[in-house]
């Protein structure tokens, strides 16, 4: 037990911290207004302070938002440019954010839509924010809470399509640490000039007053019988994904192809292919009913690499194909699904790299073809797939709900993250066999009794981390069972 300081102490300390927000946010002379994108300063700046200021003390289960202290605004925007702002932060602890928030300026700004999104660009959430309103702090509420890995980098941002936004130059010259959240001190202040998309450029520091609300999870006693129903445990199943239910969908018999970056797919009800030859495309509320053998029901990235793509609250049938459900053909793409429901298919997913699969129900294996050999999830290339907080179960004897080999290039840092894992000959087949697998990483998993060789085979080079797995049935952990 840590013994306390005294009283006297932890007064003087507020006060430290107090003055040095007051001196450090103090507008610099010559810092706003100039130049087209006003209050942004250019990277490079021989400014090389390392501070970092602790701005408050939250309680474990206390909504947190990193900028709900800060100095109102010093600047107000001149220009009529379209811009997309934010700010990058990272999370120390698990938990949710429940919201996003901007400071609208008390012209009403122009600002449209805000967006979460990780480190690699894929957009994890995007809420449209009325037009015109008060000034000052305004938030919108998410319809479903995006978890926040531990450890991860993510930016939360807003799309001002006339300008008119607000900044405070100089403001994250120190990193910001406020519970578990933290916005960096390098490279912050992140925009993207043009048009709406994730901001990838970084500023010395200025404050677009972009913010998250999130709620640290609490550590609860370990749960056990989850696989029985899913959904008691927090885990995807057929109750919470897919597509809502009351949704009106369109037929559209014969295969879809996509027809320039950005596209948004809403409502559909496809019969045949989904291909997504396009960036930044956004597929939700839709199901795909594929043709069946020989081809997958959703193509990402089959003429040429595409990134940004993003899947959500679709239902994927593989129309027992003996290829699959969904595939991304291309290693250096990008791309994420979130609270998807795929079945039906020798394979139900095979990402190809650069993928966040995420809060997703995949089960129920079939194959017309002649020799199946089922997998619920392939990962035969590139680098960067996570896994994160799945139920992936089948029912077949082989060959393994994640399989991971290097059969088309090597394969590399591949996550798998709190998922919920049952069934096959090995729930986790982790094996060097054409071409190198390096750097797996196994955490957190529950899994189920139904295999027929074993909970899993890795072989050791291939993974660098197995860390809290446990067995569903009583909850005790089973890492040295996995190894």
């Amino acid at each position: 037990m840590q013994p306390r300081r005294p009283a006297f102490v932890c007064v003087v300390l507020a006060t430290l911290v107090l003055i040095g927000l007051l001196l450090h946010d103090l507008p610099v002379k010559g810092t706003t207004g100039t130049g087209p994108v006003a209050g942004i300063s250019p990277m490079g700046s021989s400014n090389t302070m390392h501070a970092s200021v602790l701005e408050a003390a939250v309680a474990p289960a206390a909504i947190v938002t990193l900028l709900g202290r800060s100095p109102r605004p010093t600047s107000t925007s001149s220009s009529h440019r379209p811009i997309e702002l934010g700010m990058r932060f990272t999370v120390s602890g698990a938990g949710v954010v429940t919201a996003l928030r901007v400071w609208r300026s008390t012209n009403g700004g122009s600002i449209r839509n805000v967006s979460l999104w990780s480190s690699a660009g894929l957009r994890l959430a995007v809420v449209p924010m009325a037009g015109t309103g008060h000034g000052g702090w305004q938030r919108a509420a998410l319809s479903r809470p995006v978890p926040l890995q531990r450890g991860r980098t993510y930016v939360v941002s807003y799309y001002a399509p006339l300008g008119g936004y607000v900044s405070t130059s100089g403001y994250f010259r120190v990193t910001r640490t406020v519970g578990p959240l933290s916005a960096l001190r390098v490279d912050n202040g992140v925009f993207r000039a043009g048009g709406s998309g994730y901001p990838r450029t970084g500023t010395t520091g200025t404050n677009f007053y972009a913010d998250v609300e999130f709620r640290p999870t609490t550590s609860q006693s370990p749960q056990t019988g989850c696989l029985s129903r899913p959904s008691r445990c927090g885990f995807p199943d057929a109750t919470n994904t897919g597509v809502p239910r009351g949704v009106t969908l369109t037929v559209v018999r014969g295969d879809v192809h996509t027809t320039h970056d950005g596209q948004v797919i809403n409502g559909l009800d496809i019969r045949g292919t989904l291909w997504i030859d396009n960036s930044n495309v956004t597929v939700e509320n839709t199901r795909v009913i594929g043709p069946g053998d020989p081809s997958w029901a959703i193509q990402v990235g089959d003429v040429r690499p595409v990134s940004g793509v993003v899947i959500v609250h679709c239902t994927v049938d593989a129309n027992g194909s003996d290829q699959g459900g969904v595939v991304s053909a291309s290693s250096s793409g990008s791309w994420a699904m979130y609270w998807s429901d795929v079945s039906d298919g020798e394979n139900l997913l095979r990402p190809g790299g650069h993928a966040l699969i995420q809060n997703n129900y995949l089960h129920d294996l079939r194959s017309t073809g002649p020799a199946p050999h089922f997998d619920v999830v392939e990962v035969y290339e590139g680098s960067r797939t996570s896994l994160i907080h799945n139920t992936m179960v089948m029912t077949q004897d082989q060959t393994s709900v994640v399989n991971i080999q290097g059969t088309f290039t090597p394969v590399s840092a591949t996550l798998i993250e709190r998922n919920l894992i049952n069934g096959g000959g090995y729930e986790l087949n982790v094996r060097n066999t054409q071409l190198p697998v390096r750097g797996t990483e196994v955490i957190g998993n529950r899994f189920g009794d139904q295999n027929v060789w074993g909970y899993s085979v890795i072989e050791d080079v291939t993974t660098s981390v197995v860390s809290g797995n446990v067995r569903d049935a009583t909850g005790r952990n089973i890492d040295t069972a996995l190894r």
